[in-house]
């Protein structure tokens, strides 16, 4: 993992994602943001943030919801920006909770964006890739302000620690482990939404879900990457700053 800076102060933001330089491939990058002032929690695609977003609020309520800046022209006047709601967390013990999975498989990870000059670069966690047929798997966790010690089993890298303005304490971890045939299953799926949804007509589309854990009922975020067939992408990728090239939508649940 690189050797960037661990966002550790209320308000901070941690921003991450997986990379292969030698591949030339990464995944989106993903933003961790902490509250100032409060509990609050956020969490989202850095690319898409701004617009859509999966809030966990010190209430234990956790939405997806449109921003309000998005909903407009986006949603009919008045209407519920909500997407989609949870009241679950897996309990740790000692005060942690298991609040949210992040997987970005191997087969997600895409041709490597070119730089925008007039773009600084922001510190940026970089995570090894997990390699063919595994995933990534981004768990983030959170401590009550008196929690106490947590140890975790198995092989495992820290992404970072942030504190909230309520004293809450956030950690977050990448594992790796097998690619399922369900997470395949449903990577084809998000990227033939994205695609129905005109992503093969943007330079460089993104694709990625959120759902529901089968056992826990946390939420989920699954990172599809470039929808597009591999035939359809260009060899040479442009550099491009304009509008938003990302495509989402909700994991079905299982009957």
């Amino acid at each position: 993992m690189s050797e960037e800076p661990i966002a550790i102060k209320p308000g901070s933001t941690l921003r991450f994602r997986v990379e292969d330089p030698q591949r030339g491939v990464e995944s989106s990058t993903w933003s961790l943001v902490g509250a100032k002032k409060k509990g609050d929690l956020y969490f989202g695609g850095r690319e898409i943030m701004a617009e859509l977003k999966l809030s966990l609020h010190e209430s234990g309520i956790t939405r997806m919801a449109w921003t309000s800046a998005a909903a407009t022209g986006r949603l009919e006047p008045g209407a519920d920006r909500l997407l989609s709601r949870w009241t679950d967390v897996e309990d740790l013990g000692n005060g942690w909770s298991l609040v949210l999975l992040l997987s970005i498989p191997d087969s997600s990870l895409s041709q490597l964006l070119p730089p925008l000059p007039e773009q600084p670069p922001k510190a940026t966690v970089a995570l090894p890739a997990a390699g063919p047929g595994r995933t990534v798997q981004v768990r983030v966790l959170l401590g009550t302000p008196d929690s106490g010690g947590l140890r975790l089993e198995g092989e495992m890298l820290e992404v970072g620690m942030m504190l909230l303005g309520d004293g809450s304490k956030v950690w977050v971890t990448a594992w790796d482990h097998e690619t399922t045939a369900k997470a395949e299953a449903q990577l084809v799926d998000v990227r033939a939404h994205a695609m129905a949804h005109g992503a093969g007509d943007r330079p460089v589309p993104r694709a990625w879900a959120w759902g529901h854990d089968d056992d826990s009922g946390i939420p989920i975020m699954l990172d599809a990457g470039d929808p597009r067939p591999a035939d359809a992408i260009p060899a040479v990728i442009p550099r491009y700053n304009g509008p938003l090239n990302v495509f989402v939508r909700e994991i079905e649940a299982d009957p």
